[in-house]
């Protein structure tokens, strides 16, 4: 099945949340490309807790409430944290349109024991290939700068990824070269609710403004 969408252009930002899951644990990413990094995806219920290390000894992580539509993002080091709304991550209707075009193959394959289906993406000079599950909740993506809204994640989102699909791999082609996303651990167990609320002592910031392109 092929389809073909409009998007806003603009860089990749493998930035991701969960909404109205059904899976309640811990997942691990890897990506890899002109770097490597790791971080962890703990969802329970409508909330999900996104944790990554951009340097050593500094710890960020994401909150993201879906109910409440609130993104909370914590740095523990300076034991302080900034909230945001999701609406208000929404790019400016300023931005130029792209098109682009994704393509179920019929093709699947196992990952970590879950079934998974191949979509292939284009837009513009970016491909990408795309394997997603089913029973590990809805993917969303999040971006604190909406003018840097990824285009080919965002519609994924919309078109496919709310019909209950959940990326475990992608790997994806461009100008910049080549980038790999891929959930490379998947632990199903109980989380603590502690999990997902700001420690006592933190001091609320002021979320600064994103950058202008």
């Amino acid at each position: 099945m092929k389809r073909t969408l409009t998007l806003l252009p603009c860089s990749l930002l493998l930035c991701s949340l969960a909404l109205s899951q059904t899976f309640e644990g811990v997942m691990t990413f890897r990506v890899s490309g002109k770097t490597l990094q790791q971080f962890t995806y703990a969802t329970k219920g409508e909330r999900i807790r996104m944790e990554v290390e951009p340097s050593p000894g500094m710890t960020m992580a994401m909150i993201v409430d879906t109910r409440a539509r609130s993104v909370t993002m914590i740095r523990d080091e300076a034991k302080m944290y900034f909230e945001m709304n999701l609406d208000q991550m929404s790019p400016p209707p300023s931005v130029k349109e792209t098109e682009v075009t994704v393509t179920k193959t019929g093709k699947k394959e196992t990952i970590l024991g879950y079934e998974c289906e191949q979509m292939m993406i284009k837009q513009e000079d970016r491909n990408a290939e795309l394997w997603v599950t089913r029973g590990l909740g809805r993917f969303v993506q999040v971006n604190m700068n909406p003018r840097a809204q990824s285009p080919m994640l965002k519609k994924l989102e919309e078109e496919l990824l709310n019909e209950g699909y959940f990326p475990l791999r992608l790997l994806s082609t461009g100008s910049e070269g080549k980038t790999v996303m891929e959930v490379v651990k998947i632990e199903k167990k109980q989380l603590d609710d502690k999990m997902f609320t700001v420690p006592a002592g933190y001091q609320k910031m002021q979320m600064p403004q994103p950058p202008k392109q």
